[in-house]
């Protein structure tokens, strides 16, 4: 993604923080005289916007103080997805490309796995702070084959929403198959 710019060695935050700066200082600063053409770059934005995002969550899961920083990893790693997903989608749309029908039906797909898997996550079978013998209390009946509880087809619909959310994005740029390279724009 860097597109060469950064070097990745040990100086990498002070590189990175002074290309944001200098980016944000283009959006902002006038020259004397010259009336300002600078517009905000879209992956800027949504640079930004993400960075914003992930650190509010991260102060707000660190205050509120509940356990389960697994599930705090999955929330900033989906709303990730969602985020940069939707930003790319548009950016594409924006430059004249198109979204393939295939990638639009795994979109669909992805979401009718992810709706259901978040609720079966939601219900709580399981206590990882109290003890084996507690938490076994929790466990509630079988749900599906006699044999899967709530928290097993929360792992499967989570994993085929996985895999086809992979396989959307995987198929986003089919559309440019026969493009030349240096025609292709890079968002």
């Amino acid at each position: 993604y860097n597109l060469g710019i950064v070097k990745y060695d040990y100086k990498i935050l002070c590189v990175v923080s002074k290309i944001l700066f200098l980016e944000v200082k283009k959006v902002f600063v006038r020259k004397e005289g010259v009336e300002s053409k600078n517009k905000a770059r879209p992956r800027l934005v949504c640079l930004v916007l993400i960075g914003l995002i992930n650190v509010a969550l991260c102060l707000y899961f660190g205050i509120s103080g509940t356990p389960g920083a697994s599930n705090y990893l999955l929330i900033i790693f989906f709303l990730n997805l969602i985020i940069y997903g939707s930003y790319y989608c548009v950016m594409k749309v924006i430059s004249g490309e198109k979204i393939n029908m295939v990638s639009i039906i795994y979109a669909n797909l992805g979401l009718i796995c992810f709706l259901p898997a978040m609720y079966f996550f939601t219900q709580k079978e399981k206590m990882t702070e109290k003890s084996p013998a507690e938490s076994r209390d929790m466990n509630r009946e079988c749900i599906f084959l006699n044999f899967f509880d709530g928290h097993d087809i929360w792992h499967f619909l989570g994993a085929a929403g996985v895999f086809f959310a992979f396989l959307c994005i995987f198929t986003l740029d089919e559309d440019l198959k026969g493009k030349k390279r240096n025609t292709i724009n890079v968002f």
